[in-house]
């Protein structure tokens, strides 16, 4: 776990949980419109350049993405329903 520059970093994996925590509230809150999900969007387009800039590997940023898009995929089926 010392190369993975993601867990090393002290400000990227905070980072990168704010935006996975934008993104859970914005299924429990759904009247906060697109504000939410934008700002968790941006936390995380923010937060994977800076861990390319640091030399994050892709299967790492790749990692965060994935789960990111589940949270989402899983809010939009809710709110739909």
């Amino acid at each position: 776990m010392d190369n993975l520059v993601i867990f090393v970093s002290p400000i990227l994996l905070p980072l990168y949980g704010v935006s996975l925590l934008l993104a859970i509230l914005s299924i429990f809150f759904p009247k906060t419109g697109y504000i939410l999900p934008i700002a968790s969007f941006a936390f995380l387009i923010a937060s994977s350049i800076w861990a390319v800039l640091l030399g994050a590997p892709l299967f790492e940023i790749a990692l965060f993405v994935v789960l990111f898009l589940i949270i989402h995929i899983i809010g939009f089926r809710r709110a739909k329903a």
